[in-house]
């Protein structure tokens, strides 16, 4: 599936607000941060992020389980 510039903008603003809406706290903070951290290369590139993602999992403190 190839999506447009602006599905990728509207998915990744979709993100965000389901983070800031279902989220509180530190878990917040660190979800936040590590997404922040993470645009670019997961905005450009979907389906090579995913290792990323879980290494940013481990050095932000994250579990699983808490997202």
């Amino acid at each position: 599936m190839k999506l447009s510039a602006e599905q990728i903008v509207q998915n990744w603003e979709e993100l965000i607000k389901i983070i800031n809406d279902n989220f509180t706290g530190e878990r917040k903070e660190k979800l936040l941060a590590m997404y922040t951290d993470l645009e670019d290369r997961m905005c450009v590139q979907p389906a090579s992020s995913l290792l990323n993602v879980l290494k940013k999992f481990i050095h932000y403190g994250l579990k699983w389980e808490q997202i």
